[in-house]
């Protein structure tokens, strides 16, 4: 019987999915970039959002002046549960959006909303394995069901 743990683990660790995190197009408004998203987290990612772990992205950009792809600063973008007030958060920045469900949370945020800077040529969003809690962050690095990443995808 003891045999059998390793072999039942396996299975349930081949037919979990992996997450996905893509950008299928981007908008330009007046102040601000429109992503649409194709996300579909697997079930650690939900887990741990789910015991109010927060799951934080890094929305980077680059510079489309030809031969200057100079890294601008980040912006930190954070899925959370705060569970006293029974809330899903989306943050940008300094700006948090609430939600009842977690799946009003998801929905928001395969359509972020994101501050734009002058002069960006291409974004990419990835999931920041360094800002989950300690006891979290080696199983991430070790497990590519954590490593959500949309690459470099160029803007209008």
């Amino acid at each position: 019987m003891f045999f059998l743990r390793p072999v039942v683990l396996l299975c349930t660790a081949l037919t979990a999915h992996a997450g996905v995190l893509q950008i299928t197009s981007v908008e330009a408004r007046a102040d601000e970039w429109v992503l649409h998203l194709d996300f579909a987290p697997n079930d650690a990612v939900l887990e741990a959002l789910d015991a109010s772990i927060p799951i934080n992205f890094v929305f980077a950009q680059r510079g489309k002046t030809p031969g200057n792809l100079d890294r601008l600063p980040d912006q930190s973008i954070t899925l959370r549960y705060a569970p006293l007030l029974e809330r899903f958060e989306l943050n940008i920045g300094d700006t948090a959006k609430r939600f009842r469900l977690r799946a009003e949370l998801l929905d928001a945020f395969t359509n972020l909303h994101v501050p734009a800077i002058a002069g960006v040529g291409q974004v990419r969003l990835s999931l920041s394995i360094a800002a989950l809690p300690a006891p979290l962050r080696l199983p991430a690095l070790l497990d590519s069901d954590w490593w959500l990443d949309s690459g470099w995808v160029t803007t209008p």
